[in-house]
């Protein structure tokens, strides 16, 4: 496996909301994450709303401070080395249409089109992924949303 270039360890996520000055968050979004993602990997986040996976994207992003834990970017503190300040790069869009993938909850997808049609970029750059996912994740080609 390639190296590790960016590592969560014991990393842990809660939103906080106060109500007049006292606290009324609920518990941790995401406790105890221990994850490493290596160069050239690709990461599937599974799991049901509520499990932390926008939360995690977001933190990837910059876009949330874990509560305690650490995430290392090449071996280094992202959140706390300073030193990283003069090394940033900027995730374009160009970042986010070709190594993630994100569905929110707040968007609408009302196409009535079977998973088959869906798949189509991904049989011909893949097949063999194509064929391990549709294996291993059970799915139905003729499956469509509205129908």
């Amino acid at each position: 496996m390639s190296t590790v270039t960016v590592e969560f360890e014991n990393l842990e996520f809660k939103y906080v909301e106060t109500y007049a000055g006292i606290d009324i968050s609920g518990g941790p979004i995401l406790k105890n994450l221990n994850v490493q993602f290596h160069a050239g990997q690709r990461i599937l986040l599974v799991g049901g709303n509520g499990a932390g996976k926008s939360t995690l994207l977001k933190m990837i992003g910059g876009k949330h401070l874990p509560t305690s834990g650490c995430w290392e970017l090449g071996h280094r503190d992202s959140f706390r080395d300073t030193m990283l300040n003069n090394q940033r790069t900027m995730a374009t869009s160009d970042w986010g249409n070709r190594s993630v993938a994100f569905a929110s909850h707040s968007a609408a997808y009302s196409a009535d089109i079977a998973v088959e049609e869906m798949m189509v970029k991904l049989q011909q750059t893949y097949p063999d992924r194509r064929a391990d996912l549709l294996k291993c994740l059970r799915i139905d080609l003729s499956w469509r949303m509205h129908k």
